[in-house]
């Protein structure tokens, strides 16, 4: 009996949710297949940027930057900038997590998250100030988000970062932009260590000598068999 169990365990540590990585990017190091636009035609856009504090020692990590003031010009500036990633094809429980937040507590900048599908336009998913909550650990004060792709299941998109709606305010600042599917690997096929045997297994991993009275969803010879 204690063999059959452990077999059942097996089984459902096969049901078990996965999690399939389709976008990881940190900013920390080479930044591939990303494009950015510079829609109001200022000459600025996103950049890769490591702050540091006045004795020049780094500021947390690397990180997408886009500014709404020019501290070396004192000049305000009026961004529409974008930032899109590579196109990824989504699958049935997608979802998009990054860190975002305007740099300066003082001076909060505004963006927006779009999504294109294949070829078609950006429509936007989400627009807000970016907060700010700076602690000892979290120097920079970036917030973490969460948008739901589900509604896009089994399409390729492009998601895009774009800071607009600010003026005068200071730096917007993006990092650890993922995006993840997290839908339950399916069962398509179970093996049997032999080629017909009598014992059958319940989904709670309990075994059975023979064909059970109860009406369910079993497990015999390696495939799944409905009893009614």
């Amino acid at each position: 009996m204690k063999k059959f169990l452990l077999f059942a365990a097996a089984f459902l540590a096969m049901n078990a949710s996965a999690q399939t990585v389709l976008l990881d990017q940190n900013f920390d190091g080479e930044v591939a297949d990303w494009a950015i636009a510079d829609q109001d035609g200022d000459g600025n856009n996103w950049g890769i940027l490591q702050f540091q504090d006045s004795n020049g020692a780094a500021v947390g990590t690397p990180l997408a930057v886009s500014f709404s003031y020019d501290n070396a010009t004192y000049t305000a500036l009026t961004p529409d900038n974008w930032l899109m990633a590579p196109a990824v094809t989504l699958g049935q429980a997608s979802k998009l997590t990054y860190k975002i937040g305007s740099v300066d507590a003082s001076y909060l900048d505004y963006y927006g998250v779009f999504i294109a599908v294949g070829e078609g336009d950006f429509e936007q998913l989400i627009a807000e100030t970016a907060p700010n909550d700076e602690t000892a650990e979290n120097v920079l004060g970036l917030v973490d988000r969460e948008i739901d792709l589900a509604n896009y299941a089994g399409q390729e998109v492009t998601i895009a970062f774009r800071h607009f709606n600010s003026s005068d305010m200071f730096a917007l600042g993006l990092d650890d932009v993922k995006i993840v599917d997290e839908a339950a690997t399916a069962i398509d096929e179970v093996k049997a260590n032999n080629a017909e045997s009598n014992i059958w297994f319940d989904l709670q991993g309990r075994a059975y000598n023979q064909k059970p009275a109860a009406a369910g969803l079993y497990i015999h010879n390696g495939k799944k068999v409905i009893i009614k």
